[in-house]
C-alpha cells in the first residue's frame, strides 16, 4: 500500500453490491420462479405461480449480478487483506461469512421443512452442508454454489499472506487470470466448454469452477484493480486487465445465451450491464471522497452488508414470500413488490440484529482458541 487513503471506506462499492444483490433477487423472482424448465429451488416453492412473461426482459439477465459479485471480490478481499497478517485476514473472513451463512441457512431450512418440498433427512444433510462451506452440493439453497468459490480465492489470498506478502499479489493473479482467459477463449473458438459438460458431467465442472477456471479472470480483474488503483502501478496490469475483460464477456455472453433466447433479446445487455458496473467500480475508487459526501457512508455501509444476507435468502425465503403476497392479494405485481421489499428488509434486519452478537460469540471462541494454542499452560510445581 502506497497511499494512506487506501484504506478509506469506499461508498460506492457498498451501493454496486447490493445493486448486484437485487439484479439476483428479481432474476430469481420474476424469472427463475417460473421460466425453468426443471425444477429449482424457487420454482419447487412458487410451481410457477405467479409467472411474470412480461416482466422478462426486466428479469432475465439478473444471474448477471454473481459476475459483478466476483469481481468485487477480487478487488474487496485484496484490499482487506493489505496490511494485515495471514491470521488477521483469516478471522476476518470467518467473521464476516459464517454467522450470515448461520442465520440465513437455518431460516431456509425451516421453511423448508414447514412448507415439506423437501424430505427431512434431505433439508438436513443440505443445511450441514452450507454452514459447513463443503464445496459440493447440494445445498440448502442453489444460491450456495458460490461461497465454496469464494472461499477458494479467499483460501489463494490466505497463501499468499502466509508465504510472501499482498504486494507479490500479481504471482497469484496473473496465472488465475490468464488461465481462465485462456479457457474462455479455447470455449469460445473450439467449445471447450461444451465438450467439457456433455463429456464429464457437473463434477467435473463444479471441480473447474473450484479451480478457479471459470471464474478466474473475474477475481483477477478485481484483484488487479486494487494493485492498479491503489498499489504499485504496473503497465502490464492493464494488458491482463483488458484480456479478462475481453473472456468475461465471453463467458457471460456463454451462460446467458438460454435467458437471452427465452427473453427474444441479446446477451448485450447483461454484459453491458456487467461493463457499467465494472466502470461505476474504478469511479468509486478514484471519486470516493465526492461518492461519499453525496451518500452517507453509513447508509451506504448498511446496505453493504445487507447484500450477503439478501443473496443468501433472496431465492428460498424471497419465494415464500412471493407465494404468500400473492395467495393474500391476488395481484402479480403487487406480490413481487412486496416480496422484494419484505425480502431486503429481511436481509437487513439480520445484517444488523441478528450478526452482530453471533459475531461477536463467535470471535470471541476464535481469540480464546488462539490464546490457547500460543500461551503455553502453567507447570506445575
Amino acid at each position: 500500500m502506497t497511499r494512506p487513503e487506501s484504506k478509506l471506506p469506499i461508498t460506492g462499492l457498498d451501493i454496486i453490491r447490493f445493486f448486484a444483490a437485487f439484479l439476483v433477487m428479481a432474476y430469481h423472482l420474476a424469472f427463475w420462479s417460473w421460466a425453468v424448465r426443471y425444477p429449482a429451488t424457487a420454482n419447487s416453492i412458487t410451481h410457477g405461480n405467479p409467472a411474470f412473461a412480461y416482466l422478462t426482459w426486466l428479469s432475465w439477465f439478473g444471474s448477471v449480478g454473481v459476475d459483478i459479485f466476483f469481481v468485487l471480490s477480487g478487488f474487496v478481499i485484496v484490499y482487506s487483506a493489505a496490511g494485515r497478517d495471514s491470521a488477521s485476514f483469516a478471522r476476518s473472513r470467518v467473521l464476516r461469512l459464517v454467522p450470515g451463512a448461520l442465520l440465513s441457512a437455518s431460516l431456509s431450512a425451516v421453511a423448508l421443512l414447514a412448507l415439506n418440498t423437501v424430505p427431512a433427512w434431505s433439508v438436513a444433510t443440505r443445511f450441514v452442508r452450507s454452514v459447513l462451506f463443503v464445496p459440493y452440493g447440494p445445498w440448502i439453497d442453489g444460491v450456495y454454489w458460490t461461497l465454496g468459490i469464494e472461499v477458494v480465492f479467499y483460501a489463494t489470498v490466505f497463501g499468499l499472506l502466509k508465504s510472501l506478502s499482498i504486494e507479490r499479489l500479481r504471482l497469484v493473479l496473473y496465472p488465475i487470470g490468464l488461465v481462465s482467459s485462456a479457457f474462455w477463449l479455447a470455449s469460445a473458438l473450439f467449445g471447450l466448454n461444451v465438450y467439457i459438460d456433455t463429456t464429464f458431467g457437473p463434477s467435473v465442472v463444479r471441480t473447474l469452477q473450484l479451480l478457479l477456471v471459470y471464474h478466474g479472470n473475474l477475481f483477477a480483474i478485481g484483484g488487479l484493480l486494487w494493485a492498479y488503483l491503489l498499489g504499485q502501478r504496473r503497465g502490464e496490469d492493464l494488458l491482463v486487465i483488458a484480456l479478462c475483460v475481453v473472456t468475461a464477456m465471453l463467458h457471460i455472453a456463454n451462460d446467458k445465451a438460454w435467458e437471452a433466447e427465452v427473453a427474444h433479446s441479446t446477451v448485450a445487455v447483461p454484459i453491458l450491464i456487467w461493463v457499467a458496473c465494472l466502470a461505476a467500480m474504478i469511479l468509486s475508487v478514484r471519486f470516493n471522497a465526492q461518492v461519499s459526501r453525496v451518500i452517507p457512508g453509513r447508509i451506504a455501509r448498511n446496505i453493504g452488508i445487507a447484500t450477503y444476507p439478501l443473496y443468501l435468502i433472496n431465492d428460498v425465503i424471497g419465494a415464500i414470500f412471493l407465494k404468500g403476497a400473492y395467495a393474500l392479494t391476488a395481484h402479480a405485481e403487487v406480490a413481487l413488490a412486496i416480496a422484494m421489499l419484505t425480502t431486503s428488509a429481511l436481509a437487513i434486519f439480520i445484517a444488523a440484529c441478528a450478526e452482530p452478537p453471533l459475531r461477536e460469540l463467535l470471535a470471541t471462541a476464535i481469540d480464546r482458541a488462539s490464546w490457547k494454542k500460543h500461551v503455553p499452560l502453567p507447570r506445575n510445581s
